[in-house]
């Protein structure tokens, strides 16, 4: 029996080895050994950076890396080794600043970065990026060269802010000097707006003194309404991480200069502010309470925010009466904006309610939608199912 447990076992060692000899051959050298290797083999460096936390590095490492095709791909054409950057790959990461995992980046043999990207990749996705290392019309280094020397288009800028979000860094330094140093009359052209509105978040770049100067001539050209939402939407998200962070003296200090600056919107974004720190904090029935007050004195004409809190309160309030006035919002909301989210919200307010009928006729018109935009409406298709039959 014991012999048989033994072959057992060497058996799936072997076919274990077998796997992995498939996949992609991780070589036992430092950063610097690697660097030398590729000078000596010709082929560029890629470097699998991860962290021993990390969900998606582990998700990489079973299902992605050992696979034959990858395997086949990367061994062919790079010298790669894997480190963990919180530990061996420390001194490495003060340089690459790696903040999102797995970080995967490529060097040529003087140690220059080719290329570089971070986040959970599929297969085919990881081959791509692959390609892409090695094509120097896609190569990261490249649009760093071409943005520095004034060479980009428009939309290859926007791409390579992108690309540089993408890849783990911070593009809000670059996206700030982009916005400042532009003449004037480019500000509102279309590229840079899509840059100010998709892609600028950070409310302590130089460059938020400029959008702030110039939000009546966006207004003018790209309505009140869009600029609004942007500015809103950057105070929000500025004070959410520092709730996030426990900062509380940073929050406070944002509120204070939004409450001493002469900002039409600055009690709106205070209001809006402190309701989503409840909902952080899981405070449901403040959230509640100061949900009603909201919607009352800012957001009666603002679909977005109408939706939501009405979305909120359809996950979160028990109480029937708040439920029905949240139902009011959100068809509120889908009147001003018949749009997948909206009509989603609604469908599950109905749901909640045990207003089936209802529920089923907001849920299919938000799958319509869906369909016609490209949205996935898997979320309302799983409620739909949950709907009693013949009610």
């Amino acid at each position: 029996m014991k012999k048989l447990i033994i072959l057992f076992l060497s058996f799936f060692s072997v076919l274990n080895l077998n796997a992995q000899d498939k996949g992609v051959q991780f070589q036992a050298l430092s950063y610097e050994q690697a660097i030398q290797k590729s000078k000596e083999s010709n082929k560029p460096v890629f470097l699998f950076g991860y962290a021993n936390w990390c969900h998606f590095c582990e998700y990489m490492k079973d299902s992605v890396l050992p696979l034959e095709a990858v395997g086949e791909f990367y061994n062919k054409n790079f010298v790669c080794i894997k480190l963990d950057l919180e530990k061996e790959g420390k001194a490495l990461n003060q340089k690459l600043r790696a903040r999102n995992f797995p970080t995967m980046v490529f060097f040529n043999s003087d140690g220059e970065m080719l290329h570089r990207l971070s986040g959970k990749k599929d297969a085919q996705d990881f081959i791509q990026l692959g390609k892409d290392a090695i094509d120097t019309t896609k190569q990261l280094r490249t649009y760093i060269y071409k943005y520095r020397d004034g060479k980009l288009t428009p939309q290859q800028t926007w791409d390579y802010f992108k690309m540089v979000d993408r890849a783990g860094m911070d593009n809000q330094p670059l996206i700030s000097n982009y916005l400042t140093m532009i003449p004037e009359e480019k500000l509102t052209g279309a590229t840079s707006w899509r840059i100010m509105y998709d892609l600028f978040r950070d409310i302590e770049q130089p460059c938020m003194k400029t959008v702030m100067n110039h939000r009546e001539d966006y207004a003018a050209k790209y309505t009140a309404d869009s600029i609004d939402n942007k500015i809103i939407g950057l105070y929000s998200n500025a004070l959410m991480m520092k709730v996030q962070m426990v900062d509380t003296n940073g929050y406070n200090s944002i509120i204070s200069k939004l409450k001493a600056s002469k900002l039409d919107l600055a009690d709106k974004i205070v209001a809006f502010a402190d309701l989503n720190r409840c909902k952080l904090k899981g405070q449901w029935d403040e959230y509640a309470r100061l949900g009603v007050l909201f919607v009352d004195q800012y957001a009666k004409d603002d679909y977005r925010r109408l939706n939501d809190v009405a979305f909120n309160f359809s996950d979160h309030v028990n109480d029937r009466e708040l439920l029905a006035k949240a139902e009011g919002w959100s068809r509120r909301a889908v009147e001003m904006m018949d749009t997948y989210r909206n009509n989603y919200t609604l469908g599950c307010l109905y749901y909640r309610s045990e207003k089936f009928a209802d529920a089923r006729k907001a849920l299919n018109h938000a799958i319509e939608l869906a369909a016609k935009s490209g949205t996935d409406a898997k979320q309302a298709q799983q409620l739909l199912g949950k709907i009693p039959q013949g009610k």
